[in-house]
């Protein structure tokens, strides 16, 4: 009885740890979200081919990198700034914050969907029939891709990762494999353009979605008139969150870009078949940054310099071992699931080993950018990732006609670690202490 009371007692206060019990929620959405997608990508290889399967996952990754750049930094900034108006009861701003936000990425949403349209097209691009239809269906999802992403920062900010990652991390995949079997039930035509029609039925869903709960958790905000406005403060952090974000999507995207217009659709379809395998080693490190985000927001906003270090290091405590244990696992599967793909993928194995290592490299900082971003360190931050988004442009377009698959690989690899190293050094100048778990604390505080 004593040993049951003990455990009970145990368990109790780990319930009581809300951060630790949103990140994993927040993880357990995620990595249901990846088995859905993954799921749906395996149909859809399967599907379309080894060709056809490349220009759908090109596309995807057009519309998702223009999303991205068309939300203009605005998804962390509003976890920054609601965050700290919820603390101060301040919901005149919060509801300018929200309308400002919501307007701005829908703005130049078009304007990203747009070019991305004009771009595709062009013949000096290279790209040919299958990958211009797909593109254009999906660069149709931009200007709703943009606002997902204000919807789960005003979410994160609201207090709650888990409904913030819940309509694009588990309902869009859910949609979306609904979709792809409903084509497949009807017999519709095999190719990229009608997946990534099923593709923007899925973003539709997830938006409503998104955009319901981020209303209904800052409900309290649609109650006050007239809104406060911040527009130049708001954007000034904005534009260094910006380069942040093109950081990431570059790093993601442009092994995909030029290995599809430097190789060929089919080297293309296999990399991102090991790319996507590979980043479910970082589902762990996105958890816990999504958590992250607005718990570290909040404390910066009261002041609290002694729990906010505290916090921190808790937070990158959280990070590496469950990742290495993921790794481990990915890595003796990878060959396996890559052959669930079809045939052609398998040439991506050993590629895929090295994208794994380059998460692990990642986990060793913990949500380092995150706690840059929230601590108004955006300025240094982007000069740096600048120069590491320009590395990475620079090793790929060496490297993948000299090595191709691996070429990407080995960049991908080598920006990443180039950029945690040098955002734990940031960090440590900046804040006072390493944000490196593998650090002990007598060394975090010398």
């Amino acid at each position: 009885m004593t040993a049951f009371t003990a455990l009970a007692g145990g368990l109790r206060d780990r319930l009581r740890d809300a951060d630790r019990m949103d990140a994993a929620a927040a993880f357990a959405i995620r990595v249901s979200g990846a088995g859905l997608t993954l799921l749906s990508q395996l149909i859809a290889a399967r599907w379309l081919g080894l060709a056809g399967f490349g220009a759908f996952s090109n596309a995807w990754v057009w519309a998702a990198l223009a999303a991205a750049l068309a939300q203009a930094g605005l998804a962390s900034t509003t976890t920054r700034f609601a965050s700290a108006y919820r603390t101060q009861d301040d919901r005149q701003s919060l509801l300018g914050l929200i309308l400002f936000s919501q307007a701005v990425a829908f703005g130049l949403g078009l304007v990203a969907m747009l070019a991305t349209m004009l771009i595709a097209t062009r013949p000096a691009i290279g790209l040919g029939p299958a990958q211009i239809d797909a593109l254009l269906v999906g660069a149709l999802a931009v200007p709703l891709l943009a606002q997902i992403d204000i919807g789960k920062g005003l979410t994160r900010a609201a207090g709650s990762a888990a409904l913030a990652y819940l309509p694009g991390m588990l309902l869009r995949p859910a949609l979306l494999l609904a979709g792809i079997a409903a084509l497949i039930g009807i017999g519709a035509a095999a190719d990229a353009a009608t997946a990534m029609w099923a593709s923007l039925v899925a973003v539709i869903g997830a938006w409503i979605i998104q955009w319901a709960i981020a209303t209904w958790r800052l409900r309290s905000a649609w109650r006050v008139w007239p809104p406060s406005w911040q527009k130049r403060r708001w954007s000034g952090v904005s534009a260094g969150v910006l380069v942040s974000d093109a950081y990431l999507l570059i790093v993601a995207s442009v092994d995909i870009f030029l290995l599809n217009i430097l190789a060929s659709p089919e080297t293309g379809g296999a990399y991102f078949a090991a790319a996507k395998l590979a980043a479910l080693t970082s589902y762990v490190f996105f958890a816990v940054s999504a958590v992250a985000q607005g718990r570290l927001a909040a404390l910066a906003a009261q002041g609290a310099s002694d729990r906010f270090e505290e916090t921190s290091r808790r937070f990158c405590g959280l990070t590496l071992w469950p990742t290495l244990a993921a790794a481990t696992g990915l890595a003796l599967a990878g060959p396996f699931l890559l052959d669930l793909f079809g045939a052609g993928f398998r040439e991506a194995s050993g590629p895929l080993l090295l994208l794994i290592a380059a998460y692990i490299v990642q986990a060793t900082t913990g949500p380092i950018r995150v706690l840059l971003i929230m601590t108004d360190h955006q300025k240094h931050l982007a000069l740096l990732l600048t120069a590491c988004a320009v590395l990475c442009i620079g090793l790929n377009l060496v490297l993948i006609p000299a090595l191709g698959i691996w070429g990407a690989a080995w960049a991908f690899f080598a920006t990443t670690t180039a950029a945690s190293l040098s955002m734990a050094l940031l960090a440590r100048r900046s804040l006072g202490f390493w944000c490196v778990p593998l650090v002990t604390r007598a060394r975090r505080d010398a």
